[in-house]
């Protein structure tokens, strides 16, 4: 009777005990898992802002090379293109590479969409480095159909690449179709729209090339207009001279007949 009454407490004691040693494993196991998720967390954060950066980098890259095409063109009165990028288009070029090289030695996409990106941010890339046929193979197969995101339209940006990879390789006929998919996909790109006149009068397709020239103008004035009244008054200056510059342009050159 005695090891009976002294057996109680004891067994009480030990389930208390071991109650207690679930309950400690149950809240270390539950803090290794917070702190798991937390550090993927913060990796997974950190992945992203890095793509941003690249995307970023990338339409910085982009924005220099339009530039630098308008300044060749039509336009420009030089018949010949520069052997050597601008100091613009160089400096962009080795920031986008370095990062494209950080990205890929510490990260995988996780998305179809995201290996897109990398892919157009390599075309880019090329283009700038006058490496044509690789631009081209980097999206020969951009895949299925890639999502939408704010201010941002795959599909488009896969024909300005293809559009800008003949352009500059001297391509006027295929990249006019492919500019003319970025137009229809993105109506307010006016650096396209730039791009489709520049074809068509390398094409010697004249009068639609001074349609084209007029409209693109038309454009430029009225988004100078918009940009002055946003308070972008640098913005909007460009605007304005470039369609000064296309008018004079259209000017100096009657239509025959």
């Amino acid at each position: 009777m005695t090891q009976r009454l002294d057996s109680r407490p004891l067994t009480s004691r030990r389930r208390r005990s071991w109650h207690r040693g679930i309950q400690l494993a149950l809240i270390t196991l539950l803090f290794v898992v917070l702190a798991y998720f937390g550090t993927r967390g913060k990796l997974e954060a950190t992945r992203l802002a890095e793509l941003d950066l690249i995307l970023a980098v990338r339409d910085n890259l982009q924005a220099a090379l339009d530039d630098e095409r308008s300044m060749s063109g039509p336009l420009s009165g030089s018949a010949a293109k520069p052997d050597a990028r601008s100091r613009e288009v160089a400096d962009w070029a080795t920031q986008l590479e370095a990062r494209i090289e950080r990205f890929i030695s510490s990260h995988e996409p996780a998305s179809e969409t995201e290996d897109l990106d990398l892919r157009l941010a390599r075309a880019t890339l090329a283009i700038a480095e006058r490496r044509y046929s690789q631009a081209s193979s980097v999206i020969e197969n951009p895949g299925p159909q890639p999502e939408r995101s704010v201010g941002r339209d795959r599909m488009a940006e896969v024909a300005r690449a293809r559009a800008d990879g003949f352009h500059d390789s001297g391509n006027p006929a295929a990249a006019l179709d492919e500019y003319r998919k970025v137009v229809l996909r993105r109506p307010d790109d006016l650096a396209a729209a730039e791009r489709i006149a520049e074809c068509l009068q390398a094409l010697r397709q004249v009068d639609q090339a001074r349609d084209a020239y007029s409209e693109l103008a038309r454009r430029l004035q009225s988004r100078g207009e918009r940009r002055l009244k946003q308070l972008d008054p640098q913005s909007a200056e460009q605007d304005f001279g470039k369609a000064t510059r296309i008018r004079a342009w259209l000017a100096s050159r009657s239509r025959p007949g």
